[in-house]
């Protein structure tokens, strides 16, 4: 009996030496990996005029639309994000950001439709929704069909594809593609532990690219958070309408784009950024 209740007291104190220990060495560990996933990562498209249009610039049209993409251009915005679908079936990405698929004039329009149409003329944000639901074979074969419709149009340097899947995102990382993983942390909505378990876990999946930026909604982007991932990867944040917020947002020089749907793309934001820790949300 009494060597059953030592072993009821080591074996509980063992595991809470254990986990002391996972907390104390994994965070400094997956700092290291972070910090030098990102040194490798390839360098993000920069420019001065960071608004960028949340589905083309919409107005009276229709989002997500080779009409929407145009009005955007001629307003002078310098990207657009649009949202994709990839069709199994098909094998083609779709313009559009739900099932069934959107249609203009009855007819359904495909990304290599878009870049045909469009051409080199802006930057794009491809917002891939369902690639992170995809199985891995049906992964793999998007990923290199994507990759070949970009190359195709000469836009692998002149587009991200966005995705919550940090290791299907990893493989377009190793087809040249620019990568945004997208991370939702929550400060706001979970308990400190809980935050910062979340953190490392996105810090840790970071490593699966390096990928070219972080993306994540405004209100995510808190002092906490700008230091928790540093100064080593752009952040793109979506979707900003107010103009006090999107300057905020456009004057922070660790962010490269601020998605909109309002006509802020004469924005110039290298005109006035500044030259310390610019504000963030709170």
């Amino acid at each position: 009996m009494p060597r059953l209740t030592r072993k009821r007291y080591w074996i509980p104190a063992l595991l809470v030496l254990i986990a002391l220990a996972i907390r104390l060495w994994a965070p400094g560990w997956i700092n290291q990996a972070y910090a030098h996933a990102a040194r490798q990562a390839p360098v993000l498209f920069e420019g001065c005029q960071k608004a960028w249009a949340h589905r083309g610039f919409v107005g009276e049209g229709q989002e997500d639309s080779v009409g929407s993409v145009q009005r955007a251009i001629a307003r002078g915005a310098s990207g657009v994000e649009i949202d994709v679908l990839y069709d199994a079936d098909s094998g083609q990405f779709m313009v559009s950001h739900d099932r069934p698929y959107q249609t203009t004039n009855g007819q359904t329009l495909t990304l290599d439709q878009m870049l045909e149409a469009i051409g080199p003329q802006v930057y794009f944000w491809l917002d891939a929704k369902d690639l992170s639901g995809l199985w891995p074979w049906q992964a793999d074969d998007a990923v290199n069909r994507l990759a070949t419709v970009l190359a195709r149009h000469g836009m692998t340097d002149r587009a991200l594809v966005e995705s919550r899947n940090p290791i299907y995102l990893g493989w377009l990382a190793e087809r040249g593609v620019h990568t945004s993983y997208m991370i939702s942390p929550n400060e706001a909505g979970y308990s400190a532990p809980i935050f910062w378990g979340n953190v490392y876990v996105m810090k840790l999946a970071y490593t699966f690219g390096p990928f070219s930026a972080l993306s994540m909604n405004d209100d995510r982007y808190t002092r906490t958070v700008q230091q928790a991932f540093g100064d080593e990867v752009p952040i793109l944040v979506s979707t900003v309408n107010d103009r006090d917020a999107f300057e905020l947002y456009a004057e922070n020089p660790r962010i490269a784009v601020v998605l909109t749907d309002r006509d802020y793309y004469a924005y110039n934001s290298c005109a006035t950024e500044r030259t310390t820790d610019a504000p963030v949300a709170d």
